[in-house]
């Protein structure tokens, strides 16, 4: 290919398809749209005996431990009981539970749903449809724990760890941004910084293979699934604001080239930035948090450089920017050595191994260290002060709804 046709596969090889589904909400207390198609069998919290016929014999959920939690959720549950079998569902006043393992016919674990304070009752729903129930079992308590997790960011490349940081440091400072751009962005608002998830990333890492391997472009993949389905299909809790239609895209930016035209995490990063020939610039409002695109906390990401494909384009990224339906705000950063003295973390700066706390007031702690491209994030369930110390240097944040970044670079601690 010449260099005077190679614009024009950068413009053609970049677009965002948007659909704007309203956010979906409801709060309710025990209540449960499937009851009319379960059949409900009632345990007691104290011995265990089932009250319904078969007492002895029958499926029981027996036990929940512990039986409280915070009402922010994430709570490690155990149920016990006896019949529980693979594909069963476990409610908190009728909600779902996330992360939920049939261990064995008489174990089931799980994670607690977010929730008003109080005690709810506790439901295991096996695959017919028959319900377990165990009235008032979990208590969502404000001062109980736990007040945060450590989030699952995955192994993003270092070039994809380097588009991260590209993104939050046009979030930071848009105005800047656009300088660099030579366009302008003065009337762009700072937007907090995002961090990686691990699902997200694979659904991005996914349907980048799968371009490449299956010789098209496009949000919509040969099957009909689009980016919203990509994501779901992984497990990760999708935020109801993205809608569920398995073929919407709502989340997503995606790029193709040959040669050289994207084949460094900057050029890709400034072709999303500049839109050029969009209008509106959707890939920038993605990456920039404006407008409907507001509320993303993390982000997903598959780029490949010279992929192995049959099609006629072989530099492929996808970019999955979304928040979950926790919604809560995370703690992250990246310890580097910034060789390149720009005050980012570029492809191969980073360090690993760096021990990461985050302590509550309460002395609740938590503790990581930074992955292989010296990335690192916390989920924070209780907002307030809290301490945290990278590599034993302390300093003192003030979490509010908004995510925070903390670097350490070059062995110094900057906060944004």
């Amino acid at each position: 290919m010449n260099t005077s046709t190679k614009p024009a596969i950068v413009a053609m090889s970049l677009f965002l398809l948007v659909v704007n589904l309203a956010a979906v909400g409801c709060s309710k207390k025990r209540s449960n749209s499937n009851s009319s198609s379960t059949s409900a069998v009632t345990s007691t919290n104290t011995g265990g005996v089932n009250s319904g016929a078969g007492a002895q014999t029958g499926p029981a959920l027996t036990l929940v431990d512990p039986a409280r939690g915070n009402p922010y959720g994430g709570t490690l549950v155990a149920l016990s009981g006896r019949g529980f079998l693979p594909g069963s569902k476990v409610r908190f006043d009728g909600q779902d539970a996330l992360a939920v393992r049939v261990v064995g016919e008489a174990r089931i674990t799980c994670e607690t749903p977010p929730h008003a304070a109080g005690k709810v009752d506790v439901e295991v729903v096996l695959p017919s449809g028959v319900s377990l129930l165990l009235p008032d079992a979990f208590d969502y308590d404000p001062s109980a724990g736990p007040f945060g997790r450590v989030s699952q960011i995955g192994s993003p490349t270092p070039e994809e760890h380097e588009l991260l940081e590209l993104i939050n440091r046009a979030r930071r400072d848009p105005p800047a941004e656009g300088v660099r751009l030579g366009l302008d962005f003065s009337a762009i608002a700072a937007r907090p910084p995002l961090t990686h998830a691990e699902l997200l990333g694979r659904a991005a890492v996914g349907h980048t293979l799968d371009m490449a391997a299956r010789a098209f472009y496009g949000h919509l993949n040969p099957d009909g699934v689009g980016p919203v389905g990509r994501i779901l299909d992984t497990g990760y809790a999708l935020h109801a604001r993205y809608g569920t239609s398995r073929a919407s895209n709502t989340t997503e930016n995606i790029g193709a080239a040959s040669g050289n035209l994207l084949d460094t995490p900057q050029k890709v990063h400034d072709a999303f930035m500049i839109d050029a020939g969009l209008t509106p610039p959707k890939h920038r409002e993605l990456l920039l948090g404006i407008g409907n695109f507001r509320g993303r906390r993390e982000a997903g990401f598959g780029y490949r450089v010279k992929a192995a494909t049959t099609y006629r384009l072989d530099t492929f990224v996808t970019e999955e920017l979304a928040a979950s339906s926790r919604d809560l705000p995370l703690v992250l950063g990246t310890a580097f050595v910034d060789t390149t003295n720009d005050g980012l973390a570029r492809a191969g700066e980073g360090v690993a191994g760096i021990t990461v706390k985050l302590t509550h007031p309460s002395g609740f702690s938590l503790t990581t260290t930074t992955n292989a491209v010296g990335a690192y994030a916390f989920e924070v369930y209780a907002k307030g002060t809290w301490t945290l110390e990278l590599d034993g240097k302390p300093t003192t944040l003030t979490v509010g709804d908004d995510n925070l970044k903390v670097d350490l670079r070059s062995g110094a601690l900057q906060t944004y």
